[in-house]
């Protein structure tokens, strides 16, 4: 099944592994390689996808609302 960046896009999902900054995320029922834009993310933690560029899904860390 292809997903288009578009409809990544703002989705949550959790890391599977540590990001350092690429490795395992959990985005909806897809499990997939993402990359940070520079920033460690530990495994177990919420993530956002900010943009898909070609093949590389590109995540932050979510930060929840106080």
């Amino acid at each position: 099944e292809v997903i288009k960046g578009n409809e990544l896009t703002g989705q949550t999902g959790v890391t599977l592994s540590s990001l350092k900054p690429g490795g395992l995320a959990r985005i909806g029922k897809k499990r997939m390689d993402v990359v940070t834009q520079g920033e460690y993310i530990d495994a177990g933690e919420t993530v956002r996808v900010v943009e898909v560029r070609g093949m590389q899904v590109i995540v932050r860390k979510e930060i929840p609302p106080v």
